[in-house]
């Protein structure tokens, strides 16, 4: 069965050569290439019509914005700032000048907010409308891998889990756009460059990851790349109150939400106990979005484990977004 990590694998044992100034390559949220005495790093990401969004509820502004913020939070992943990118554009029959525009708008928005430019791209003709953005950013010689986790260290994530899901649930429910506390989070995410910088610079981080996929995908990625296992609290999992009220309504669950949910980009890393009080100040200070502990992080069993409320401990599966 055709897979995105399962092709990323194969990829890997293919794409063998390196230059001397590559130091990490296929398998991070971004590569990092040397470059005098800092690191530039080097991501992309797509976004499809009818595959990423539905333009019976997204804006193109809304397009353009969430294409900016994967390619941001990539960056964030990695403890690094963003500085400039190139765009390729597939123009389907039907697309407007103003369509096109807008949907710049969105991006050039977002990237403006964090200092990143659009320095050039491409554009063709094609069936579907999508967008392909490549993106460079700087890290100084510390950056933040998806394999740096140990075993007896705190698992934390920045803001709340679960309403990205929820949103877009109901979103291609109704086909109708609505901006509210319940569908903004799918349609206008933002990424945490703001909390990535500030931990770069005052906390020691083990392993980051920013969530993509879902927070049960990522502690696998984590629990994979740095061979650790992973406890985490059901109660302590950060929850939205719209969340939990909407969830109630319909009768469903909001932890398997916070667990299943992709395109969050909140971040999800490990750092040693004596990090806490520093995360804690953080909260303190109402910077930015709180950092939530939401477990640690275990030499054996080398699995991602919920314990529930009721004191029952779970294995949990990568139940996230998948590509294929």
């Amino acid at each position: 069965m055709l897979t995105e990590f399962g092709l990323i694998e194969k990829f890997k044992k293919v794409l063998k050569s390196r230059h001397r100034r590559v130091r990490l390559g296929v398998g991070d949220d971004t590569a990092v290439i040397s470059f005098g005495k800092e690191n530039l790093l080097f991501t992309c990401d797509g976004v499809v019509e009818n595959v990423h969004f539905d333009l019976q509820y997204f804006s193109f502004f809304d397009v353009g914005w969430r294409l900016a913020c994967g390619n941001l939070s990539d960056i964030a992943a990695m403890g690094g700032k963003p500085l400039a990118a190139v765009i390729t554009l597939g123009v389907r029959k039907g697309l407007s000048e103003k369509d096109i525009f807008e949907t710049y708008r969105g991006i050039s928005t977002l990237l403006s907010k964090y200092g990143c430019s659009i320095v050039g791209g491409d554009i063709v003709r094609s069936k579907e409308f999508f967008l392909d953005m490549a993106m460079v950013g700087i890290v100084g010689k510390k950056f933040f891998t998806r394999s740096g986790a140990r075993p007896g260290e705190l698992v934390v994530v920045t803001g709340e889990l679960g309403r990205s899901l929820l949103g877009f649930r109901l979103l291609a429910k109704f086909k109708k756009r609505t901006l509210s506390v319940l569908t903004e989070k799918h349609l206008r995410p933002n990424p945490r460059l703001l909390e990535s910088g500030f931990l770069a610079s005052r906390v020691k981080i083990g392993g980051m990851i920013d969530i993509s996929d879902g927070l049960s995908s990522e502690l696998n990625h984590l629990r994979e790349a740095s061979g650790v296992g992973f406890e985490i609290d059901e109660e302590k999992l950060p929850l939205h109150p719209a969340l939990v009220k909407k969830a109630g309504e319909l009768g469903l669950s909001p932890v398997k939400f916070a667990l299943s949910s992709g395109e969050e980009y909140e971040l999800l890393f490990t750092c040693p106990t004596s990090e806490e009080k520093k995360l804690l100040a953080w909260n303190r200070r109402h910077q930015g979005v709180p950092f939530t502990v939401i477990g640690r992080t275990v030499k054996s069993p080398k699995k991602v484990l919920l314990r529930k409320k009721d004191g029952r401990v779970v294995e949990i599966a990568a139940t996230g977004y998948k590509h294929f």
